[in-house]
């Protein structure tokens, strides 16, 4: 049997023994929810009592750093240099989480706790991104039980914000861009193109998130007296996010369209299967005109509202709210003018009349 086939049999047997689902069940346990954490200290608990033992068996040797800006989640590093004449892989990962959302899965099904329906693995982070580091960290395990090395250099960065914006993983980076200096980058999160087809990305779209609001004055008022006569905040920032992008959802700000979609690339993508999920049917006729679903999805640039507010709707009252808000989001390829981004819409906003609607930039720490 050559090494390879080995390697692959290594794998099949940590499924068959059950120690896969073992060990990725106990890293779904532990809540790692950096939008709602109580402390940082709860978030590195996944560092030392989910990966640690298995970065340990692995022979790299790691150290949890904190992070460049302050009050973000820290970092963990590590290396296994097996000789200075081979290639380095970096490998990265994240151990955050969306919140659980406990009450919106399945009926039967507990998001912090491993459950397997119909051959499909349920949990929170099995998809994202618990269950593909953890795959490469047991691939890597096979690997080194087979040969006993693994015939490259390995370095490792894990965080615990990247469902946060990733605070601080630039800066990390800059101030240790010698130990982190790669022949390669791997870094597995996200989903394939297709259920039944294996994905390489060789890049993702980026994401800039940025908060929109307008305020007026404190406290409501009610609308039967003053209806008509107060400007509503509601009203105004719902027009403002129509000048952004259409009905349709097609982006309206010229320097937020990228340049890279050439024809070569376009007939790159042609390639791709063009069934991006076989769940979730799309819609053909949202976003940019005249893009097929594999243009608008990797080579072109959107817009997305995250999350609106202006009052309580569960609790709604006949009042014109004091102000509202909306977290927004440009997920972007590459040809797009980052720098930009945010100077554009102010610059858009103004033009169309809208000076009162405020911009800050979202996932910043003090």
């Amino acid at each position: 049997m050559v090494l390879l086939d080995q390697a692959l049999e290594n794998s099949r047997e940590s499924f068959a023994s059950g120690d896969f689902i073992a060990k990725l069940s106990s890293l779904v346990r532990l809540v790692t929810d950096s939008q709602n954490a109580l402390s940082n200290e709860d978030l590195a608990k996944y560092y030392y009592e989910g990966l640690l033992d298995i970065l340990v068996e692995l022979g790299i040797r790691t150290k949890i750093i904190d992070n460049p800006i302050k009050n973000a989640p820290p970092f963990l590093i590590g290396e296994r240099i097996e000789s200075s004449e081979l290639k380095t892989i970096l490998l990265y990962g994240h151990g955050d989480t969306v919140p659980l959302q406990k009450g919106l899965w399945h009926d039967g099904i507990s998001p912090n706790i491993l459950k397997i329906i119909d051959e499909k693995i349920y949990g929170r982070g099995v998809a994202d991104n618990k269950g593909q580091h953890f795959i490469n960290l047991t691939a890597l395990r096979s690997v080194l039980k087979t040969r006993k090395k693994l015939g490259f250099n390995l370095k490792i960065i894990f965080e615990m914000g990247e469902e946060i914006g990733s605070p601080g993983l630039l800066e990390l980076c800059e101030i240790n861009k010698d130990y982190f200096k790669s022949d390669v980058l791997i870094a597995s999160d996200g989903p394939r193109v297709s259920v039944d087809v294996p994905t390489v990305f060789l890049g993702s779209r980026g994401a800039i998130n940025f908060e929109l609001e307008v305020k007026y004055r404190e406290g409501a008022h009610h609308s039967g007296n003053w209806g008509g006569v107060l400007r509503d905040p509601g009203v105004r920032l719902s027009h403002a996010l129509s000048v952004i992008a259409d009905k349709n959802g097609k982006i309206l700000i010229e320097n937020w369209k990228p340049t890279s979609l050439t024809t070569e690339v376009r007939d790159r993508l042609k390639s791709l299967p063009a069934t991006i999920s076989d769940t979730l049917e799309i819609d053909e006729n949202w976003g940019e005109p005249k893009l097929s679903p594999n243009e608008k999805l990797f080579g072109w640039n959107s817009f997305s509202i995250l999350a609106l507010k202006s009052g309580d709707i569960d609790v709604p009252v006949n009042a014109i709210q004091p102000s509202a808000k909306a977290l927004c989001q440009l997920r972007f390829v590459v040809g797009t003018d980052t720098d930009k981004v945010i100077s554009s819409l102010r610059d858009h906003l103004d033009h169309y009349g809208f000076e009162d609607i405020k911009i800050t930039m979202e996932n910043k720490f003090e």
